[in-house]
This record gives structure tokens, sequence and C-alpha cells, in this order.
């Protein structure tokens, strides 16, 4: 019986429900308000009777979520001797990314000094050392998903970790490390390969510093030592790549040792500058690297050799244009030149109405690249030969009257160019300005 009381009033309320009738609390019909969820506002409900007003779902827009920028190192795949594929995950959200890119190195603390202090990719490039690889992804990703690259030049059987890092604003942010393996290479010592060794062509920083460059691939060994040799004695240097580190014996400039880097596994490359050489000097030098693994030992590149540069490059003679004299339409000119380490000047009158390109005339040229144009511009030589310093007058005569001249004393000598190549150079005094009567 108390069953089927139950269930008539629950049809009663669905039938007050369905003929629009409502259930009302006391509070709401005597005009009091009445809060049922304390988390959200306050309703006011008044007897007097005001416009409603009907809103539409459909005109309140849900907000979109914030969703985080967020990235991931996954664990590489198809990893062989020298190879692995490492792979990550980008979930791009709210805030923009900049480059992504791998970090990865068999020796943990490179790996965390490469990207402890840098702000940047190109931080991270700049201060890295050789242990450390960096592979980008791309300057910019615009959608989420997994991202890959395939590296290569890694030292078997060794055991690498790998970072995914991107730059967030002005800084970056790498995701946890991981690690793996990679498959084993030589099993016995007869199957070891050696390290291989490529040098690069020297680059010059100034005419006395230079910048050897040199990839290493340590292959089926571990723990590379690698070191440079140098001198200006090709006999000392010749005999020291026969010799391990610990038994060369420097000697002043003619043979001298310096290393480059330890615990060299895989492919590497390793940068030396030296400086304070000896300008116009022949040096002679090769890099060597030992190992150990399953062999044990050292090789070395062949000797090679550079010649450093004059060091004039950068200087000048010292060129002086006197005031001049005229008098009608002649004038007497004047100057010096102080030829300081150069050989050889030839020294020359330059005269004319064109002032401006008198003002103009110097650098990387010759004097024969000085075209003559009529009263615009003339130019007379009065040495072929100056090696120290000289002063030298000059008359010209028939000028054109009434006419205002620019004059300067140039010389022609020769001298290495940035490329650090002979070329001729024009270096001239101030200009002077004279008029004609």
């Amino acid at each position: 019986m108390q069953a089927a009381g139950v269930i008539a009033g629950l049809l009663l309320v669905g039938l007050m429900a369905f003929s629009g009738f409502q259930l009302v609390p006391p509070s709401v019909a005597t005009g009091t308000t009445s809060s049922f969820d304390t988390t959200g506002p306050a309703i006011e409900v008044s007897n007097q009777a005001t416009p409603q007003t009907t809103v539409s779902a459909s005109t309140i827009e849900p907000q979109t979520p914030l969703v985080p920028t967020s990235i991931d190192t996954l664990r590489p795949q198809n990893v062989e001797q020298k190879t692995a594929t490492l792979r990550g995950d980008v979930v791009v959200g709210s805030t923009d990314l900049g480059t992504v890119f791998f970090v990865y190195s068999y020796d943990q603390s490179a790996l965390a000094r490469a990207i402890s202090r840098a702000r940047s990719y190109d931080d991270v490039l700049e201060s890295k050392s050789a242990l450390v690889g960096v592979k980008s992804i791309s300057r910019s990703v615009k959608r989420s998903g997994e991202v890959s690259v395939r590296v290569g030049s890694l030292a078997p059987n060794t055991q690498y970790y790998v970072q995914l890092c991107a730059e967030f604003g002005a800084t970056i942010r790498c995701a946890a490390a991981t690690d793996f393996q990679t498959v084993i290479s030589a099993k016995r010592p007869g199957d070891v390969r050696l390290p291989t060794l490529r040098t690069e062509r020297p680059v010059f920083l100034d005419a006395d510093t230079v910048q050897l460059t040199a990839r290493v691939d340590m292959h089926d060994t571990i723990d590379g030592r690698v070191y440079l040799i140098y001198g200006q004695s090709e006999r000392q240097v010749t005999q020291a790549v026969d010799r391990e580190y610990r038994d060369i014996r420097t000697d002043d400039e003619d043979l001298q040792k310096t290393r480059l880097l330890t615990n060299a596994r895989g492919a590497v490359a390793v940068t030396k500058t030296l400086d304070r050489l000896d300008d116009e000097t022949n040096y002679f030098y090769a890099v060597c690297a030992s190992y150990d693994g399953l062999r044990d030992g050292f090789v070395c590149g062949r000797v090679q050799s550079f010649v450093t540069h004059s060091d004039e490059y950068g200087q000048t003679p010292t060129v002086r244009t006197f005031v001049p004299t005229a008098l009608r339409t002649d004038v007497v000119l004047a100057g010096e030149v102080q030829m300081r380490p150069f050989r050889n000047g030839q020294v020359f009158m330059v005269f004319g109405t064109d002032s401006n390109r008198i003002s103009k005339l110097g650098g990387e040229t010759s004097m024969s690249g000085i075209r003559q144009s009529g009263d615009r511009i003339q130019r007379i030589v009065v040495d072929t030969d100056l090696d120290r310093t000289d002063t030298y007058v000059l008359r010209v005569k028939d000028l054109a009257p009434a006419a205002t001249y620019a004059t300067r004393i140039c010389v022609e000598y020769k001298n290495q160019n940035k490329n650090y190549r002979d070329a001729l150079f024009v270096e001239c005094g101030e200009v002077q300005l004279f008029t004609t009567d």
C-alpha cells in the first residue's frame, strides 16, 4: 500500500510539471531570498511584475580553456651502431614556441653544462663542448604532435643521454632526459677500426693568428685524447708524430704541443686558435689522437703547413698635403710622404676642379685606376720608388682662370688586403683648396 502511495505522488508531481505548475518554496512566495548553492551568487525574487527577458543558450560563448605548451622526450628508436632516431612530443598551446631541438651526449655533465646557462638555441651552439651534439627540428613548431630526427656519427656500444628542448620567449626549456645504448661494433681486437683524422684548411683571423679545425672519428675506440703538434721546425714536428704525447719534448718556437680534447668518442670536431705567431713565418703542424678499448695506441694525421702573413695590414704610409701657393693660373703644390714599413712607393700629385671626386680617392686601388678628366682631375707622378721619407714640390701651369681647385698628394704601395692577398693601395693626404685668378 505504501509503495502505491509513493508511485501516485510521483505521478501527481509529473502531471503538475507537465501542466506548467511549479512548486515554489515559501521564502520565494513571501519575497525573501534563499540560496541552495553556497558557492554561487544569491538570487533575488520580487513580488513586483517585471518584464521578462529570454536569454538564448546559443548567445553564450563558451570560454576556450588555456592549453599549456609542453614538450617531452620520448625513447629513441631505430638505434644502430652509429645512428639513432631521436623522438619527442610537443603540445602547442597558448605560448609560442621558437626553435625546437635535441641535445645529446654520452657525457651527462657536458650535456647539463650545454643548456644550464643558455637562453636560446644559438647560445647552446656557441657554448657547447665538442662532446655534445645538437640537432634542430624546426625554427617554429605550429602543431602539436610527435617530432623526430635521425642523428649519426655516434659511438658504438655507448650509452647516450638526450633531451628535447625548445625556445620559450627569451629563454629555453628542456624536457627530462632519457637514455639509449648504441649497438656494439667490434667484438675482437682484429675488428677494431682505428681513429681517422681530417684537418680543414687553416683560417686566418689576423696576420699572426690562425684557427685550425680537425674532425676526428674515434670509430671503435674510446677515451680519445686529441692533441696538436706544431712549430717552425719541420724536422722536429715530423719526428714528434712518431712519439706518444708524454714523450714529446717541446722546444720553444720550433716545437710545441697542446691537448685539444679528452674523453672523445664517435665523431667530433675540435678547433684551436694559435695567436701571437711570428709574421711571415712557415709553421708545420699535425693533429693526433690516442685511444683505448679493445686496442690502445695513438695515430697522427699527416704533417701540414701554413705561412703567417705580414703584420702590415691595417697600417698605411703617412701622407701630408701642404697648403698650395696660387699665382694667377699657376700653382705650387707640395707635400710629404713617409713610407713607414712599406717600400717602392709611387708618389703623385692630384688636382682638379672636381673636389668631391678628389676627396674620395684612396683605398684598395692603383694610381692607374684614377681616371684623368681634363680640368676636373689630373695626376702627375713625382717619384716612382720611394722607400723612406721625402718632401715634394711641384709647379703646375696653365690652369683654368677664376676656378676653385682641390689638390692632394698620394702614394701607391703594395700591402695585403683583408683576405691576406697582395694588392695595390693608394693613400692620400688631406684635401687642400686654392683659387686661380
